[in-house]
């Protein structure tokens, strides 16, 4: 994607710690050596006016490099808890971008930290939902449940999905979007069908898209999907990824849950709630899908892409220290 974006793209050594493994990271150790002279070398050749990163091990080498180098550095946190490689880089970064407040707290330089939110492109959004929802043979008419994993999808969403499905817990005066992933779109292929208002597909290229075009999203809670359905200020059910690093899904859930702008159903429940049901009571108590959608919009952030790049920028301009 980098490359066909037209931008150069270069390879280290970098990998991650194994966390409750600890004895298996020497490799990562001596990887972590590697990388950080390999990214002097990139440093020098490539001289920047900035260097950005965006969080994971991928970018601790770099922006350490950029550092020592007395380059100007920005990082971006998107999950309210910060990784490892955040907390670690907050201590020498000039400025840390986060899309949390109470992710500042959590960080060794608090005076450096920025509450910006998670960029988007907000301009895929298509605001005529007419237009979006008859693109995928669905009516506009009707109100409209946005079912995603992920790229990747998830299992335990899409089992929980299709045995309401099979229960008919859908209710009739609503229509379906189910994004299932790739790995599992063979086995829920079945359930496509627009006629009756359910459309199954492996993957949509456009998803935020088609998030203003709906009324409710059932979701993982990565940080970027978070984004995504705060901007549009949609109410959501999120299921957290329950093997996310630190939990961080689950903290990013919260934040939502405590100001009153989402629902979150852990992944260990999925046995017990019936996740169409659910979203099908929501949708029906017409004052809390518009209590959820005010707090929900309340705690989007449509300008962060702006905030950032004016950040950026301003180091540029303020040159080597």
């Amino acid at each position: 994607m980098v490359t066909a974006a037209g931008f150069e793209l270069v390879m280290i050594p970098a990998r991650g710690f194994v966390r409750r493994q600890p004895w298996k990271n020497i490799p990562v150790l001596w990887a972590l050596f590697v990388s950080v002279l390999a990214c002097r070398r990139i440093i020098r050749q490539f001289n920047p006016d900035v260097a950005v990163g965006t969080g994971g091990y991928v970018t601790g080498p770099v922006i350490r490099a950029a550092h020592r180098a007395n380059i100007p550095t920005l990082i971006h946190e998107q999950n309210r808890r910060p990784g490892l490689t955040t907390r670690w880089l907050s201590r020498i970064a000039d400025v840390v971008c986060v899309a949390f407040e109470e992710t500042a707290g959590m960080l060794a330089v608090p005076d450096r930290v920025k509450v910006t939110g998670n960029p988007l492109d907000l301009g895929s959004v298509r605001r005529d939902r007419a237009a979006t929802l008859a693109a995928l043979a669905l009516s506009p008419e009707r109100l409209t449940i946005l079912v995603t994993g992920g790229s990747q999808g998830a299992q335990s969403i899409n089992t929980n999905i299709a045995g309401g499905m099979l229960k008919g817990t859908l209710p009739d005066n609503v229509q379906l979007i189910w994004q299932t992933g790739g790995h599992d779109y063979a086995s829920y292929e079945k359930f496509n069908d627009p006629a009756r208002g359910v459309v199954v597909q492996s993957f949509l290229p456009d998803l935020f898209a088609v998030m203003g075009a709906v009324d409710l999203v059932i979701a993982r809670a990565g940080a970027l999907t978070i984004a995504e359905i705060t901007a549009c200020g949609l109410p959501a059910i999120f299921v957290p990824y329950p093997f996310a690093a630190a939990d961080h899904q689950t903290a990013n859930a919260q934040a939502l849950v405590e100001a009153d702008a989402a629902v979150m159903v852990a992944d260990r429940e999925l046995d017990r709630v019936d996740l169409l049901e659910r979203a099908g009571e929501m949708l029906a108590d017409k004052e809390l899908v518009r209590q959820l959608r005010e707090n929900s919009r309340k705690f989007g952030r449509p300008e962060a892409t702006a905030l950032i790049v004016d950040e950026i920028i301003r180091l540029a301009k303020q040159g080597r220290r």
